[in-house]
């Protein structure tokens, strides 16, 4: 837990701007492609851990803070979630974005027709190309084997002597 003086605590609620719009929290100012930040303790300290923290308590280990309302500018603690870094991905944007983009395409990379014969679907929803699999680790499996099938044959051998 992230443990702020009484002028840190301050500070921290003198910048938020409440929107009407939307319920968002929004911090005073700060770059658009990056999270707010307060100076306190000596360091930079994202804003929506602290707000989430203050409100709801220590962030679990392992998990993160992920935005619901999908505004990085946003402290509100009703739109702050702990999640998994995974779960946090697989809510995002861009990876939404990449599913549908990925989703359109006729072909994998190397030209394969996504066909359902010739389609994997992951458990993280997205396609994978059983030709290419065939290409990349069909050689790699075969060589395992045969590697294997000779070190058989060898210790057979040194057993029966």
């Amino acid at each position: 837990m992230i443990a702020l003086s009484p002028r840190d605590i301050e500070r921290f609620y003198a910048r938020i701007k409440k929107s009407e719009q939307d319920d968002c929290w929004l911090w005073g100012s700060y770059h658009c492609h990056k999270y707010p930040m307060l100076w306190a303790q000596g360091k930079n300290i994202r804003a929506h851990r602290i707000s989430y923290q203050l409100a709801k308590g220590p962030i679990p280990d392992g998990l993160v803070i992920d935005h619901l309302c999908r505004n990085r500018g946003c402290v509100n603690p009703d739109h702050l979630e702990a999640v998994t870094i995974g779960e946090n991905n697989r809510r995002g944007i861009a990876y939404e974005l990449n599913r549908v983009r990925a989703a359109a395409r006729p072909r994998c990379g190397r030209g394969h027709e996504w066909t359902p014969e010739n389609t994997h679907i992951r458990p993280n929803g997205f396609r994978s190309c059983k030709a290419c699999q065939r290409e990349v680790y069909g050689p790699k499996l075969k060589a395992k084997r045969r590697a294997r099938s000779a070190a058989a044959k060898l210790a057979k051998k040194e057993r029966a002597a």
